[in-house]
């Protein structure tokens, strides 16, 4: 007997950062162990593609169609690991607050239709907790005891744990760690409720046998067979849209010392030099330029993006004379925070 294959769903990474707005290998995904055992269930098996993965189901031996062999009869959340291949990605898209043990948890908003569904279309901003299917967990102790909660993602209780109150020898702030134990648990989200004299507090948490301290993102895709959809082209392909990261761009321009200087830092001005489309970018003088001590700060009039495709800009004298043809442009080692904590990006220009 001959098995035929269909395709069931993609999942693609794109990337505004680079031209053509493929990922180059920037990000590598495969299916968690829980997601390896649910599609043995149903007879799925997973390809590594350019932009992504995608799945692929076993038809029916009995039918000519693409009627599944094993139908996903009730939803199913299938999971897949996103780890980073690539340093500068931390550079080029706009990804705030990630830090070891946390990930970004991307979930498709719906799967009965075809063609592409966004499970990203923004920066990747809000983190969860990741840990593994046993962990601690700290808390601050009060004067009186409380109450960790362990939830599963449908509001039940699972486990309840004593926190101790603080002795009186004990700091203020003194943290103690609780032993979670989900063993027996599947992978998924979780809500840790710490009961309180004050109230309660939640954290959401991610727990996964799959747990590394360099995931960046777990992809988690709801799905149900249907008819309208399964096997059916344009094929599903849930999207995730890797913006890019846009900063204010600051040059510092200094002019060397020189008998007779060959232009004031009040004669200067940034050009740019668009490449249709690319929209015309100016830059205007931060505060008053400087042409005793030979320094003027530029500073772009909206936030500016980084891309793989270079930006032409040029240092001139007022009018038109060029100082400067090609100005150099951000790396990861221009990007610092400033006294408000925004990311920006200062560039050093010597002349």
């Amino acid at each position: 007997m001959r098995l035929r294959y269909e395709h069931l769903f993609s999942i693609d990474f794109t990337t505004a950062y680079y031209v053509d707005m493929l990922p180059h290998g920037d990000f590598v995904i495969v299916p968690t162990c829980y997601c390896v055992k649910q599609m043995s269930r149903f007879k799925m098996l997973s390809k590594k593609t350019i932009n992504g993965m995608s799945l692929i189901y076993e038809c029916s031996p009995f039918t000519n169609d693409a009627t599944p062999f094993r139908p996903v009869n009730v939803v199913e959340k299938f999971t897949f690991k996103v780890t980073v291949a690539n340093p500068e990605f931390w550079y080029y898209a706009d990804v705030n607050n990630w830090e070891r043990d946390k990930i970004f948890l991307l979930k498709n908003p719906f799967f009965n239709t075809t063609g592409d569904i966004n499970v990203l279309t923004g920066p990747l901003n809000a983190t969860v907790l990741f840990r593994p299917m046993q962990f601690k967990h700290e808390l601050v102790m009060e004067n009186v005891p409380g109450l960790l909660k362990v939830l599963d993602a449908t509001g039940n209780v699972l486990r309840t744990i004593i926190v101790r109150a603080r002795t009186v020898v004990e700091p203020v702030g003194k943290k103690e760690a609780l032993f979670v134990d989900l063993k027996n648990s599947t992978d998924g989200s979780y809500t840790l409720r710490h009961v309180t004299s004050g109230g309660d507090v939640d954290e959401a948490v991610y727990c996964s046998e799959d747990y590394s301290t360099d995931t960046l993102a777990i992809v988690e895709i709801s799905y149900q067979s249907g008819l309208a959809w399964t096997g059916i082209p344009p094929f599903q392909r849930y999207v995730v849209n890797i913006t890019s990261r846009a900063t204010d761009w600051f040059f510092d321009v200094h002019i060397r010392k020189k008998a007779i200087p060959p232009y004031l830092a009040s004669q200067l001005k940034i050009t740019h030099v668009p490449v249709p489309p690319e929209p015309l970018r100016t830059f205007a003088v931060v505060g008053v330029a400087d042409d005793v001590n030979g320094f003027v700060q530029f500073k772009s009039n909206v936030k500016l993006t980084y891309s793989q495709r270079p930006m032409q800009l040029q240092l001139q004298k007022v009018p038109a004379t060029t100082v400067l043809d090609t100005m150099p442009l951000p790396s990861s080692i221009t990007v610092q925070k400033d006294a408000l904590n925004n990311i920006i990006t200062k560039i050093v220009v010597n002349v």
